[in-house]
């Protein structure tokens, strides 16, 4: 699957699609990933992993983001 190192890459592929997420697993790994409204209509991260993300640019898109829970983060709507 494709890592992307590039905050730039990272925020056109998330103008994409308002529903892609990032989050970061139990491993510490950092992905983009379609999000699926739970029972509470939140967006959660539970769709198809998109691509990879290095933490350098997990770490600078989540200043952008809004929080879901402790490891997802949606876009601003």
């Amino acid at each position: 699957m494709k890592t992307i190192s590039s905050v730039e890459d990272a925020k056109a592929l998330l103008k994409q699609n308002k529903d892609l997420m990032i989050r970061m697993d139990n491993n510490l790994n950092c992905w983009m990933q379609m999000g699926v409204r739970d029972a509470n209509n939140n967006l959660v991260a539970n769709g198809e992993k998109v691509a990879q993300l290095s933490e350098d640019v997990f770490d600078a898109l989540v200043r952008e983001m809004e929080q879901v829970f402790c490891s997802e983060y949606f876009q601003p709507t």
